[in-house]
């Protein structure tokens, strides 16, 4: 168990530290290349990691030195989700890391001593397309509603605000608007409206991307590893029975929101009782790895 553990947490640290290197700060590990970073999603993982001192201040000053980027709406959307999660995480650190956060942002100000080298973000870098379509659209619903479709996504406005994490009418208004404009595609079924981009190729050569990657629902993917971590390091959570009944539960989820890692889950019904816990640790580590290799081809 304590293998596992030091190798989970080092993958996970590591995921963390070559998203924000490629968003611009300072570390000693190389960006990231092959997925589109989202930044909130980031930003509240990173608040809810446990003995991180490091990463939690290079956060801060890099939230601080490029606020104008991000979705103050939208990061407490994601939080409030992170906090009503179950098992639930480390609520104290979330609940004090993000007012913090916010008065830094507001108030334009770090400590010193917790300072580090921060650059600007290259918006031609392919992993930072949502803060290029920000750069064009706003830092609003818009953007990262674009985003969702130019990866090839489909679907209403209820799965669209769902998956981006913001307010429904406000999607509603902006698909509905594009699709009047041309920009959308719909297709009516029984009780909704399907919405997909139109021509897409043409859109991908507008923003300069040759090669999109899989789509990453980057806020569920984080909290799940947290949720793992968490029954990881819990003493009450250590007979293996348990933990692989927490897996279990968790199964339709995993294989969902892990799949662009490319990693195959086993299914729970093939190892009864406490037999799943070793053949899906293995499987977790495994999306993990693919998650923060460089040499991943999406």
């Amino acid at each position: 168990m304590k293998k596992l553990l030091k190798e989970f947490n080092e993958a996970f640290h590591l995921l963390h530290w070559r998203q924000w290197s490629a968003l611009g700060l300072f570390t000693y590990e190389a960006g990231e290349k092959n997925w589109i970073i989202d930044p909130e999603a980031l930003i509240v993982s990173t608040l809810s990691m446990e003995r991180e001192k490091r990463l939690l201040e290079g956060c801060k000053e890099w939230c601080v030195k490029n606020r104008a980027w991000i979705s103050s709406s939208r990061l407490r959307r994601i939080a409030e989700e992170f906090s009503g999660s179950q098992p639930p995480l480390e609520k104290p650190l979330l609940s004090e890391n993000l007012p913090m956060l916010e008065s830094c942002i507001k108030n334009k100000k770090i400590k010193k001593e917790g300072e580090r080298k921060t650059f600007q973000p290259n918006l031609d870098s392919p992993p930072l397309l949502l803060l290029k379509l920000r750069a064009v659209f706003g830092v609003e619903a818009r953007s990262d509603v674009f985003l969702y479709f130019l990866l090839g996504m489909k679907g209403n406005s209820y799965e669209v605000a769902r998956w981006t994490y913001y307010d429904q009418k406000r999607v509603y208004a902006v698909v509905n608007m594009w699709e009047r404009a041309g920009i959308l595609e719909k297709m009516h079924s029984a009780k909704e409206k399907i919405f997909w981009l139109a021509n897409r190729n043409k859109w991908q050569e507008v923003f300069g991307v040759e090669k999109l990657p899989p789509f990453v629902n980057w806020p569920k993917v984080f909290l799940f590893l947290h949720r793992i971590n968490l029954v990881l390091r819990d003493g009450d959570w250590q007979e293996p029975y348990l933990l692989s009944s927490f897996f279990k539960s968790i199964y339709s989820d995993t294989m969902r929101f892990f799949a662009p890692f490319g990693v195959s889950f086993p299914k729970p019904e093939t190892f009864p009782g406490d037999e799943y816990f070793p053949p899906f640790s293995k499987a977790i580590l495994k999306a993990l790895r693919n998650a923060t290799s460089p040499d991943k081809i999406v």
